[in-house]
């Protein structure tokens, strides 16, 4: 079951940024994208608060079926939205070139770097958290990783309409770095998740816009399924890491130099791009 649910929403999220890319201008990729995350967070929010309700009430099994309701009823509003055919002109062999493009394997590493940022939001850091505060905490920290896009997200995704993505992505990573170095210092751990919430709920507005500026208005269903398959596959890379360093018995703090030079390392591809002009 579990592993349906991971294939379906791949596809699920391959296709809402498909969409939205082929719907909005070029020039508007980060505001379409920033009112994305902003309602994406708002529906996260709400079905965390509603569940917590329906748990005080029912049982779990009564409480999942009821908050599948919301998701049922979105199934069938999909049918009123404008159908799009894949490509205007569709050309599978072009699409497949996006795979051997250097242009787009330069930048992967920057969404294999989110992908293996993303598992320590679900992976060491809750453990952590509980283990120097109490599970509450998890929650309340948790909560600001959809707060945060919340409030910012359309208008981080305006700014880089305006001044550029890579910009904002250099300006964010670094900071993302700085978080994961200031991660190593247990007290000063709640600064360092905080940073580290901001900083990483900024870039998700980029990453999906950024695929459109590459592509160009073009192929762009494989080249979010390229990007999508770089970002998953640093979420398991991230699993394995951490994986690994527990049962060698080494230092946690480990996971978070691993990622400081993950996340600075993929910027590289910013100066590589210059050669390809």
């Amino acid at each position: 079951v579990s592993a349906l649910l991971g294939i379906a929403s791949s596809i699920l999220w391959t296709s809402c940024g498909t969409y939205i890319l082929s719907i909005t201008a070029q020039k508007y990729y980060g505001r379409a994208i920033g009112i994305f995350n902003t309602v994406f967070s708002l529906m996260c929010i709400l079905g965390m608060l509603t569940l917590g309700v329906l748990l005080s009430y029912y049982d779990f099994k009564i409480s999942y079926l009821l908050i599948l309701i919301p998701g049922i009823a979105g199934f069938f509003m999909l049918f009123l939205i404008n159908d799009l055919k894949i490509s205007k002109t569709i050309d599978f062999k072009e699409g497949l070139k996006n795979f051997f493009n250097p242009k787009f394997l330069i930048f992967l590493p920057l969404y294999v770097a989110q992908g293996f940022l993303f598992s320590l939001t679900i992976g060491i850091i809750p453990i952590e958290i509980k283990s120097m505060f109490s599970e509450i905490f998890i929650g309340i920290f948790g909560m600001l990783f959809y707060l945060i896009p919340l409030f910012s997200a359309y208008r981080v995704g305006k700014i880089s309409d305006r001044i550029g993505r890579p910009a904002l992505f250099v300006t964010f990573y670094i900071l993302i770095g700085t978080a994961m170095l200031i991660l190593l210092n247990k007290e000063n751990f709640i600064i360092g998740i905080s940073v580290f919430a901001v900083a990483f709920s900024f870039t998700k507005v980029l990453l999906i816009a950024y695929v459109g500026d590459l592509c160009k208005g073009k192929n762009l269903e494989s080249g979010n399924a390229l990007f999508n398959t770089a970002l998953n596959l640093g979420v398991v890379f991230g699993f394995l890491t951490l994986m690994l360093i527990e049962n060698n018995n080494m230092d946690n703090n480990l996971i978070y130099i691993i990622s400081f030079f993950i996340t600075i390392l993929s910027l590289l591809g910013f100066v590589a791009k210059r050669k390809f002009k």
